[in-house]
């Protein structure tokens, strides 16, 4: 994840969903001398603990971050997470009428676009706040399909 840049993919989304709310992130992973510790931690630390995912991290933050916030197990960021739904809600509405007649070509083999149909669907059918996207909706990329989002 280092090397593919995921990390500072990471760091500009959460700027572009911060910007308009006055918010400045900071990002722990951004600083070496994190990187430099977690990088030489044994692979067995990363296991769940007591039910949570990086428990060493968890464990490190005790006394300096509160508890929800040390705890938390999801990493949504409620603003970020509302405008990205809102921006993805768009533009799969604007392509999802293409689906049922889509000739998916040769990702039709391994894609199920009646299955993805139904399921795109039934989640714009869902109030946006309480949805979360469908299992697969990445495959949308993968289809000659073409929309426009007016903003």
């Amino acid at each position: 994840l280092w090397r593919r840049g995921h990390l500072t993919g990471r760091t500009g989304d959460w700027a572009r969903a911060g910007a308009p709310l006055g918010l400045t992130y900071r990002y722990p992973l951004l600083d070496r001398r994190v990187l430099a510790l977690v990088a030489g931690l044994p692979l067995d630390v990363w296991l769940v603990h007591k039910r949570r995912r990086r428990w060493p991290l968890r464990a490190a933050t005790e006394g300096l971050l509160p508890d929800r916030v040390r705890l938390q197990g999801t990493k949504g960021e409620p603003a970020h997470a509302a405008e990205s739904t809102r921006v993805r809600r768009a533009a799969v509405a604007a392509v999802v009428g293409q689906l049922s007649t889509l000739d998916p070509g040769p990702v039709g083999a391994i894609i199920d676009v009646g299955g993805l149909a139904g399921g795109v669907a039934a989640w714009l059918a869902e109030p946006p706040q309480r949805s979360q996207a469908p299992r697969g909706l990445h495959a949308l990329g993968y289809l000659p399909v073409t929309g426009q989002i007016v903003r």
